[in-house]
């Protein structure tokens, strides 16, 4: 993500986001980059869902979010930085510029502190070990390929 890019983040959301979360994206990681789940309908990268990194789809997913009345209760200061595809977002707080994220559970209408992650790197590593186990299972129920 370009520099461009969160500035324009920035601007149309009214948001300054910290520092380590810019940071992060400008130096997305390449191995999060390469991680694709092996889906029956092709593959799918948390670069594309859980951990964005595409302006484009940030400012997308934050407008649904502050325009959903559903999420009446989801704080103001929290910028949505991907998505479960279930319904529940991942997010970090704007105020704490060490960037913790956290993880929104549609269902409980609040934060899970059981799906929280000290960091951004410490999140994307989780999202790698998460694809390897997938696709370990989906080779394993397809006879290995």
């Amino acid at each position: 993500m370009t520099a461009d890019d969160l500035a324009r983040i920035q601007e149309e959301l009214d948001v300054e986001l910290p520092k380590t979360y810019r940071e992060f994206v400008r130096k997305y990681p390449k191995t999060l980059l390469e991680a694709k789940r092996h889906m029956t309908k092709g593959d799918e990268s948390p670069a594309e869902l859980e951990l964005l990194n595409d302006a484009d789809a940030l400012i997308a997913c934050n407008s649904g979010v502050q325009a959903s009345q559903g999420l009446h209760d989801f704080p103001a200061e929290y910028f949505v930085i991907g998505q479960s595809g279930c319904g529940d977002y991942y997010a970090i707080d704007t105020d704490d510029d060490d960037s913790p994220v956290y993880f929104w559970n549609h269902e409980i209408g609040d934060f899970d502190e059981e799906e929280e992650h000290e960091s951004l790197a410490a999140f994307a590593a989780e999202l790698i070990r998460g694809v390897k186990l997938f696709n370990e299972a989906v080779g394993q129920r397809r006879g290995g390929r």
